[in-house]
């Protein structure tokens, strides 16, 4: 099974703000069955004062096959686009 997700990887400091939100993708993932994999690892603050977790974890893309090489759109040179 190959897919692909979105996040929100968020940073609060120690009273609890947020001092920081991206929204990310990830690349194409491909799990075997039974097999489990870490996919996210959050970013660590050297200085211990941001606490980084993630938010709004969703599946964009799921296919029981491969990703494609070139996934450029249909509409290239090769095929006969401009």
């Amino acid at each position: 099974m190959t897919f692909r997700f979105t996040y929100v990887t968020e940073g609060k400091n120690q009273s609890g703000a947020i001092v920081s939100s991206v929204k990310e993708h990830s690349d194409f993932i491909e799990l075997k069955p039974n097999e489990t994999k870490q996919i996210l690892t959050a970013p660590v603050d050297p200085q211990n004062k941001i606490i980084y977790s993630f938010r709004n974890v969703v599946i964009t893309e799921c296919s029981a096959t491969k990703p494609p090489v070139n996934s450029r759109g249909i509409n290239t040179r090769m095929n006969g686009g401009n």
